[in-house]
């Protein structure tokens, strides 16, 4: 039975990329880089097909001091596709440093994280970390210096979602150790090729909402691949049952209506959008109190206790070992390295992030950090956000991205990791840079071949 649905797995992806090839021929061999990047980084199918090079503590158990290890495997890949975006980058002779004069935030958040490697408690394990972080980087980077950039992404993305989504499919239907996900207390859970049922619930929401943005595009033609991979998403985002993913799902495919809609009215909705965002955090803070009238009638929505199924108090416990490290952080990724085993003892579920991603960064990077990283992002929303970026092909995808992505990490740490989160936003970053740098009358500066 497992060879059928192979067969038919393959067939469609085979079937699919020629169509893809078919709708942009412009889709070059380098574009399989990040592509390759994307799946590599943010699903689990390199410790699937080289399992040999993987690390466990035990079924379900996550291992701090393995991990530090890494894989062997996993490392390799991720060093060859680092080198071969730089020699693209170099030899496209792409006007690097006029970006990063022009975007000078995102570059200022990663030196500062590479200073704080200085003082990490294993810096060998921070400075291998960063420098997969530089990885998503220079992806975004080769991607938002394809000439039609806007297109680049979106087929890059399109190529993305239709492999995530049927290899998750095949292992799934065919290979329970494989599709499924086993927590700390035994519980299975559907995972497809992501590493945990959140990771393919966020994946299912980016990919719903980029699929629903194609088929309004569309309309009323259908792409019958794409109607099938909606299908395919529909039975993830119901079978793996992550409500935070579904409830994000709804707001996304909302949020991309709404600003079809809006016409002229477009501005006022991204004016409404975007306080909502601001907004979040702000509530997020005044709910700390597990009697909160506010936070009850929020989170019973979603069928989740006032404290965020615990994560309030967790935090608070995580803000409290890591008190004496607030301003400069503990070090680049080495936050749960130094403090694991004192928060292991009180959390028996053996978290190894704060679920948070702003916590996450406080952690790690310290004030300092989380300034910065507020600063990125709102220079990213003041770019995706304006007229001209909302009128190019992807604009309310990209705005919708970012904006989903700022939410899912008040839950979630998906700030500076190696998830599809932040390699999205970081292309989102890249390419409405570019926008901003081509329309400028001072400097029309082309980010493509010279």
């Amino acid at each position: 039975m497992s060879s059928i649905y192979l067969v038919i797995v393959l067939a469609f992806l085979v079937v699919f990329f020629r169509q893809d090839q078919k709708e942009w021929p412009q889709f070059s061999i380098v574009l399989w880089i990040p592509l390759i990047w994307l799946v590599a980084s943010s699903t689990k199918l390199i410790l699937i097909l080289f399992p040999g090079g993987a690390f466990t503590g035990g079924p379900g158990i996550p291992s701090i001091e393995k991990s530090m290890e890494g894989s062997p495997t996993s490392g390799m890949i991720f060093i060859v596709l680092i080198g071969a975006a730089t020699v693209v980058l170099l030899k496209r002779r792409a006007a690097l440093s006029a970006f990063v004069r022009a975007n000078q935030g995102i570059f200022v958040l990663y030196a500062y994280m590479l200073l704080s490697v200085a003082w990490s408690v294993y810096p060998e394990v921070s400075l291998r970390r960063y420098i997969k972080m530089c990885g998503l980087l220079l992806m975004a980077l080769l991607v938002a210096s394809e000439e039609d950039h806007h297109k680049a992404l979106e087929h890059v993305f399109r190529r993305y979602v239709a492999v995530c989504l049927m290899l998750s499919l095949f292992f799934v239907r065919t290979n329970r150790s494989i599709g499924y996900a086993i927590s700390v207390h035994g519980d299975h859970f559907m995972a497809g090729i992501a590493n945990h049922k959140n990771d393919l619930g966020i994946l299912c929401v980016y990919s719903l909402i980029f699929l629903a943005m194609r088929a309004i595009r569309r309309w009323p033609s259908i792409n019958y691949l794409d109607a099938a991979l909606i299908l395919v998403n529909a039975y993830f985002l119901i079978r793996a049952q992550s409500v935070t993913a579904q409830v994000l799902a709804f707001l996304g495919v909302a949020l991309i209506l709404a600003l079809k809609i809006a016409g002229s009215f477009r501005r006022v909705a991204i004016v409404v959008m975007i306080l909502v965002i601001v907004t979040l955090p702000i509530l997020m803070i005044t709910m700390n109190s597990p009697g909160s009238t506010v936070s009850g009638a929020f989170f019973s929505t979603t069928g989740r206790d006032a404290t965020l199924t615990g994560r309030i108090p967790m935090w608070k416990d995580l803000i409290r070992l890591g008190k004496n490290d607030m301003f400069l952080g503990s070090g680049y990724e080495s936050y749960w390295i130094k403090y694991y085993r004192e928060i292991w003892v009180k959390w028996t579920f053996l978290p190894i992030s704060a679920h948070n991603g702003f916590i996450e960064v406080l952690l790690n990077l310290g004030f300092i950090g989380l300034v910065l990283m507020i600063v990125v992002i709102s220079r990213a929303l003041s770019f995706v956000s304006s007229k001209d970026s909302l009128s190019q092909p992807l604009g309310h995808w990209t705005l919708t991205v970012l904006i989903l992505f700022i939410i899912s990490n008040l839950t979630e740490s998906w700030l500076i990791s190696m998830s599809l989160g932040w390699n999205l936003f970081l292309m989102v970053l890249t390419i409405s840079e570019k926008d901003r740098l081509t329309r400028a009358p001072a400097e029309r500066i082309r980010l493509s071949y010279d």
